[in-house]
C-alpha cells in the first residue's frame, strides 16, 4: 500500500486523530492536491517506509486549515513530516515526550510551503528542520527547554526561505556542520538562551544569506 491513509483531490471537514499505528509503504498519511479542514493530532505511531522519498505525513499542493500535533511517533525514510507545495494554516507542535523522525529531515518544506503559525518542539525532532525552494514559517521556530533538534548537516536550516518570526532557542539544536545554517535564507531574529552547536558553526550562514535578523 502507497500509505495507511491517501486521500487525492479530497477536501475532508474533519479530524485526522490517531493513537494506533498507521503505516505505508511510502506514507504513512498522503494528502494529494486536497485539504482537510481539521487538525491531524497523533498520540501513536505514523510511519512511511520502503522509498527514499517516504515521509510519515506529506503533504503535496495540500493544505491542513488547523494544527498538526504530535505526542508520539511520526517517522519516514525522507522526513518525518514533508511539505511539498504545500501548508498547513496552523502550527507544527511536537509536544513533551514527541518524536518527529527522518533521515534526510525530521519537517520538510520545499516548493513554497508555508506553515502559517510556528513550529514549536518541546520533544526530539530528529534529522532536523529543513525549509527549501521559497518555503516559509509566517511565526516562529520554537524550541523550548528540554527539547532536541539535531541534524545530519544542520539542525536547522534556510534555503531560499524565511521564518518570519525568528528562530527561538531555550533547548538543544545540533548538526553535524551548524547548529543553524542560512543559504540565502533569513530567519528574522535569533534568540537562544540553550545549546546552539555544530563541528564548523554554531549559527552559519552563506554569503547570499542576508544580514541576521533582516
Amino acid at each position: 500500500n502507497i500509505a495507511g491513509i491517501a486521500l487525492f483531490g479530497s477536501n475532508v471537514a474533519v479530524d485526522i486523530n490517531n493513537s494506533g499505528t498507521i503505516s505505508g509503504n511510502s506514507n504513512g498519511v498522503l494528502l494529494n492536491t486536497g485539504s482537510i479542514g481539521g487538525n491531524i493530532i497523533n498520540s501513536g505511531t505514523i510511519s512511511g517506509s520502503g522509498t527514499s522519498s517516504g515521509a510519515g505525513i506529506e503533504l503535496s499542493g495540500s493544505t491542513v486549515t488547523g494544527d498538526i500535533g504530535n505526542t508520539g511517533t511520526i517517522s519516514g525514510t525522507f522526513a518525518g513530516i514533508a511539505l511539498n507545495s504545500g501548508s498547513s494554516a496552523g502550527s507544527i507542535t511536537n509536544y513533551l515526550g514527541g518524536t518527529i523522525l527522518g533521515n534526510s529531515a525530521g519537517v520538510f518544506l520545499n516548493s513554497g510551503s508555508n506553515i502559517g503559525g510556528n513550529i514549536v518542539n518541546s520533544g526530539a525532532i530528529t534529522g532536523g528542520i529543513a525549509l527549501v525552494n521559497g518555503s516559509s514559517v509566517t511565526g516562529s521556530i520554537t524550541n523550548n527547554a528540554g527539547g532536541i533538534i539535531s541534524g545530519n548537516i544542520a539542525g536547522i536550516s534556510l534555503s531560499n526561505s524565511s521564518v518570519t518570526g525568528g528562530i527561538n532557542n531555550s533547548g538543544t539544536i545540533s548538526g553535524n556542520s551548524a547548529g543553524i545554517w542560512l543559504n540565502a535564507g533569513t530567519g528574522g531574529s535569533i534568540a537562544n538562551s540553550g545549546s546552539i552547536s555544530g563541528s564548523s558553526a554554531g549559527i552559519g550562514r552563506s554569503r547570499r544569506a542576508p544580514p541576521l535578523g533582516a
